[in-house]
């Protein structure tokens, strides 16, 4: 988990999809392609923590379970 005080949903999207394609074009040691899902939320009123992070895993599943290698965001 990754918590970026002052940014709004849009910068956490810009962000994760810079590091989504970072990670896919790095080239590793291996002839293995790296993949990586990653959920994305802004914290809203009255969030708890277990409200936030459920937000969060289900869009990470959502990701996964859409064909990988993506961002999802929940709202």
């Amino acid at each position: 988990m990754v918590i970026l005080p002052h940014t709004k949903e849009a910068g956490g999207l810009k962000i994760a999809e810079r590091l989504r394609a970072a990670i896919g074009g790095y080239d590793f040691v291996e002839p293995k392609q790296v993949t990586l899902s990653i959920g994305v939320t802004e914290r809203q009123t009255g969030d708890s923590c277990d409200s936030l992070i459920n937000r969060l895993d289900l869009a990470l599943y959502e990701a996964k379970s859409g064909g990988r290698n993506r961002v999802q965001v929940s709202r």
